[in-house]
């Protein structure tokens, strides 16, 4: 049985006997976050809503073991197709340079502290001039195309 429930000033959404996936949400909690007040039940209720639709026809998926080079190639299929042919490059290459450096394994494990580690190893590689590094903006750009890959994952 599907609750909502307030803690505080915040809803939260919930169930009963585990009998809700445990990766539906932000956290691996059965219990999760939705904002606070009138907006935040709202919140909870629409996921709930979505997730028990899901179930019921069966189209739910748990993204949460997703590797790393099964999102790739489903953002290059899905996603990139769409785009202009020199972003669809660079998108490849911060891709290809994530995947390089950082070594994911699987997409949601991803943290914070990858993405630091990204820029910090990315920063200290040579740039296309003779003993020159890699620009800020260059970096900068990166990460714009991988917040927007990353956030895919996310939905």
């Amino acid at each position: 049985m599907r609750i909502i429930f307030s803690v505080g000033r915040r809803w939260r959404r919930g169930s009963r006997a585990n009998s809700f996936p445990s990766s539906v949400g932000k956290c691996s909690s059965s219990f999760l976050s939705c904002g606070p007040g009138l907006q935040g039940k709202r919140n909870a209720e629409k996921l709930r809503q979505k997730r028990e639709a899901e179930l019921t026809t069966g189209t739910y998926e748990d993204r949460s073991r997703t590797l790393w080079s099964d999102f790739v190639k489903e953002y290059r299929e899905r996603i990139l197709p769409s785009l202009d042919t020199r972003t669809r490059d660079e998108i490849n290459a911060v891709l290809a340079h994530f995947e390089r450096l950082v070594k994911p394994g699987r997409v949601f494990t991803l943290v914070t502290a990858d993405v630091d580690r990204f820029i910090a190893l990315r920063r200290k590689e040579q740039g296309k001039k003779v003993d020159s590094l890699v620009s800020p903006a260059t970096v900068n750009n990166e990460l714009r195309h991988l917040r927007a890959a990353l956030g895919v994952a996310k939905q």
